[in-house]
């Protein structure tokens, strides 16, 4: 469609108008007054609909009534003249406007009618921006089947428009989709492709695309290389163009992401500066959205800061922004993070009503993931109430739950590669029989060639010898198979020392319940809980350890040890200044069998010299060593404090007890000498060891 200067013209006063509204200079109504009479009796139809057609592209997120407005014009108009691409703008236009009024029913609808139109007049770039615009309203809806749908139809037009910006966006969407489908691998490879088709001056896809690499590594555990992505989103936005107001937007947008990583990381003098960064850039925007998170993130700073009035603050401006919205789902986050920080600032009443209300919500959207979250900040609140009886309900509740989740996570994922393997068994088979029914015909032709001439043997040497060379591939093509199974399975265990490891985090909240529920008087009950939960800590260290390495079938012990001793420094409030804690391992990998014992032997030895060598703000020492001799692993911690009583060497507490026990699994020995302090040396026979090919 040709535009001539006029139009040009025209639209640049359009963009005027839409930037002084931003700026609060023009009303609403002045705006479209300026905009009827903006095309006058020299522009013809096609001109007039493109002028109003590209104000309401300019106007869509800021002022979506003025577009439902425009949007009617241009169908009038359009109708009156039987202009097919005009009605399906307008009914494009009147989708962009209950999308951003966050009406997903009539959006979907307003853009199904503009495909038909669109279809009919055969513009298939249009039809592309229809699936494109489906996707988003159908996410909103929140349906996954036809997002998925709509996905799929993109990249099957973005192969026909074979335009590389289609292409860019297509496979962005594909990964966005694998991405929720926890396909991360796959979706990681789809948004590295969009990479390869996106033009320099796309900003929005760019970021975008970035954003969902990010997005793919943070899911993953590896937060470096998502910051270094989200980075990049937030360089794009800093360098595009255009109006000043779609650059806050992109830059609060970069910024959101950064932040929550520094938030979940607890890296918190970074993520203050995030969020400030967030919230300058979502104050220029006017996009509810943006603010609304900006609020959200300052909340849960200010909750992890213990600046509790801040936090409370925080949460109920973005609690504000959300009513006026009108999103349950988001409504119902709030009402949980508001509840997690009456808890903490111990404001029960408050965190119970909270509780409550966000259960509620998430009860009416079928939400079971923040359901599930929700019940554990419930059931706090209720102990802190002292209704112990219905914490321990709502606590059974949080744990089926959960692990319902887990079981349909789990089983979908068993299901998907139950499948593809049998698929690719079958396939292997079918390969290796009509492999044997062609070896069966070249045996024949050989056999005959050789009597008929030596010509003919000659041409069959050189087709087996083609043959051979298909056998090579067939061959390849199987050990390919054999590796992606292979790494699907890996993928798998991980994810099953994740869930074991926060399996292992749920017994701690427990025993983190039990223990608010004891008086303050009850001293060796709570000393009793806290050392379990060290236990219990020291075994999620390893699961924690397997699922983030690549080796997942060995633990390496010097890193563990490391993060042994730093959590129990942690736990008992060790002042690292007056006793200094010394490791000397060696760089050994052994099994989960081994690790698992070995961790909480190392546990016990190190938390009695923590908590009994050092009386009365003592200085000294604490040597933990881990040597691998010939046929022997040999654990040395040593301390130099006040000594061990004879009485307490041949004590039968439950630690002693539990301590002998494990060594009777690792066929060991143990020598304990209390002389200048405690040292105590066990050799260890029966380990296991993995040797990294």
């Amino acid at each position: 469609m040709q535009i001539n200067l006029k139009l040009a013209i025209s639209f640049c006063l359009a963009l005027m108008s839409a930037i002084q509204f931003v700026y609060g200079q023009q009303k609403q109504e002045s705006i479209l007054d300026s905009l009827k009479v903006l095309p006058d009796k020299s522009n013809s139809l096609t001109e007039k609909i493109e002028i109003w057609y590209q104000a309401s592209e300019t106007l869509q997120r800021s002022m979506p009534d003025v577009v439902m407005e425009l949007s009617h014009w241009m169908l009038n108009e359009s109708q009156n003249s039987e202009y097919g691409i005009g009605e399906g703008l307008a009914y494009e236009q009147m989708g962009n406007a209950y999308y951003y009024k966050r009406k997903a029913d009539s959006s979907i609808w307003a853009y199904q009618k503009a495909l038909g139109f669109f279809r009919k007049e055969n513009e298939q770039r249009k039809i592309f921006k229809m699936y494109n615009y489906l996707i988003f309203a159908f996410r909103l809806q929140g349906n996954k089947d036809s997002t998925v749908f709509y996905v799929k139809k993109e990249v099957e037009q973005a192969n026909i428009t074979k335009d590389s910006s289609d292409l860019a966006t297509a496979l962005h969407d594909d990964g966005f989709h694998l991405t929720e489908a926890n396909h991360l691998n796959l979706a990681i490879n789809s948004f590295f492709r969009a990479l390869q088709y996106v033009k320099p001056t796309a900003y929005n896809t760019r970021i975008n695309i970035n954003n969902g690499i990010g997005d793919c590594y943070h899911v993953m555990g590896n937060d470096s290389a998502a910051l270094k992505y989200f980075n990049v989103s937030k360089e794009i936005a800093q360098g595009m163009g255009g109006p000043k107001v779609r650059q806050e937007y992109w830059l609060a947008l970069a910024s959101n992401r950064i932040s929550s990583t520094y938030l979940e990381l607890k890296r918190l003098p970074e993520a203050r500066l995030a969020i400030q960064e967030q919230m300058s850039h979502a104050s220029q925007t006017d996009d509810v959205e943006q603010l609304y998170t900006a609020w959200l993130n300052y909340g849960m700073y200010y909750t992890n800061t213990k600046q509790y009035d801040s936090a409370e603050m925080a949460f109920k401006n973005g609690m504000k922004i959300q009513r006026k919205v009108g999103r349950k789902r988001a409504i119902g986050i709030i009402h949980y993070n508001i509840s997690g920080l009456y808890n903490e600032w111990r404001k029960f009443p408050l965190a119970l009503a909270h509780a409550d209300s966000a259960n509620r919500i998430f009860a009416t959207l079928t939400s079971s993931v923040w359901q599930s979250k929700n019940f554990h900040s419930l059931a706090i609140a209720q102990a802190g109430m002292k209704k112990y009886e219905e914490a321990y309900q709502t606590l059974t509740q949080f744990v089926e739950t959960n692990g319902r989740l887990m079981t349909e996570d789990n089983n979908k994922k068993v299901a998907q590669m139950q499948a593809a393997y049998d698929v690719e068994k079958k396939d292997a088979a079918i390969a290796v029989l009509n492999k044997e029914n062609e070896l069966k015909d070249s045996q024949r032709n050989f056999l005959m060639v050789l009597v008929a001439s030596l010509l003919a043997l000659a041409i069959l040497i050189f087709y087996l010898y083609r043959q051979k060379q298909k056998s090579n591939t067939l061959l390849s093509e199987k050990n390919q198979i054999i590796e992606k199974s292979l790494h699907e399975r890996e993928t798998l265990l991980k994810e099953i020392h994740h869930r074991v490891k926060n399996n292992l985090q749920i017994i701690s909240s427990l025993l983190s319940l039990q223990s608010k529920s004891l008086g303050a008087s009850d001293s060796a009950a709570q000393g009793a809980i806290s050392e379990s939960r060290n236990r219990v800590k020291s075994m999620s260290l390893i699961h924690e350890q397997l699922y983030q390495e690549d080796t997942i079938s060995g633990v390496e012990m010097n890193d563990y040890i490391s993060r042994l001793v730093s959590s129990l420094t942690s736990s008992y409030g060790l002042d690292t200044e007056k006793v200094e804690v010394r490791i000397e391992s060696e760089n050994i990998l052994l099994d989960v069998d081994s690790a698992i014992p070995l961790g909480l032997i190392i546990n016990e030895l190190v938390s009695n010299s923590m908590k009994y060598a050092f009386p009365e703000q003592r200085n000294g020492t604490i040597l933990i060593s881990l040597k691998n001799t010939m046929n022997e692993l040999l654990l040395l911690v040593k301390d130099d404090g006040v000594g061990m009583d004879d009485s307490k060497k041949s004590s039968q507490s439950f630690g002693l007890s539990m301590v002998n026990s494990l060594m009777r699994k690792l066929k060991a020995e143990i020598k304990i000498v209390s002389q200048g302090g405690t040292s105590v040396e066990i050799s260890i026979k029966d380990f296991k060891k993995i040797t990294l090919a």
